[in-house]
């Protein structure tokens, strides 16, 4: 089967989801899977809004006890800190 996480469409599905967690949070309690999309874009859709409800729940200062029990193995998933500007030297 193919990851869909690596198709073109995935990932624009995955920004168009992301900007509206940045830019519009209060809608996100409000939206919900598209019905009539493909299975990449429902796919991003629904995990940019997971990790944007991992990123307000450890926000609010929700253990990772606590996390771990409401998301359970998707929290390793969407919680890997990538690092920043791996190519950044120090000229």
């Amino acid at each position: 089967m193919k990851d869909l996480r690596k198709t073109e469409e995935y990932k624009k599905a995955y920004s168009r989801a992301d900007r509206i967690c940045k830019y519009m949070p209060h809608l996100v309690g409000k939206m919900s899977s598209p019905k009539t999309e493909s299975p990449a874009q429902k796919q991003a859709f629904e995990d940019r809004i997971t990790e944007f409800q991992i990123e307000q729940d450890s926000i609010n200062n929700m253990s990772r006890k606590s996390l771990l029990k409401r998301y359970g193995a998707k929290l390793n998933r969407y919680n890997q800190h990538k690092p920043k500007d791996l190519e950044r030297s120090r000229d």
